[in-house]
């Protein structure tokens, strides 16, 4: 099972994610790296979207914490992680939260 520490630092990542994507729109370190999240017609998202593109992207720790002493759960949350890194290898431009938020990331 996860450490006490580990459940509060995944859980604290998620949240400051969340919180930095709706106050910046992008999150602090892709406005560290110059970069915009943009909707198709080339506008920036809004605080909700991004917030939404966010915890997509962060779902996977609530995700892991629930089904994390189920082992056939377990199974199926690693294949997920292979199915998203196979992805990310072939579609390297966008991730899987990025085509379901609607959303590109370019730079500033």
């Amino acid at each position: 099972m996860f450490s006490t520490p580990a459940v509060a630092g995944a859980m604290g990542s998620g949240v400051l994610g969340l919180v930095c994507a709706f106050a910046l729109r992008s999150g602090a370190w892709l406005r560290s790296l110059d970069v915009a999240v943009v909707t198709r017609e080339g506008r920036e998202v809004s605080r909700l979207r991004a917030a939404g593109r966010a915890a997509l992207a962060w779902s996977w720790v609530p995700l892991q914490l629930v089904v994390g002493p189920y082992a056939a759960a377990t199974v199926g949350i690693k294949l997920l992680t292979i199915a998203s890194l196979l992805d990310a290898a072939f579609h390297p431009a966008r991730g899987v939260h990025d085509r379901i938020a609607g959303t590109y990331l370019v730079p500033r």
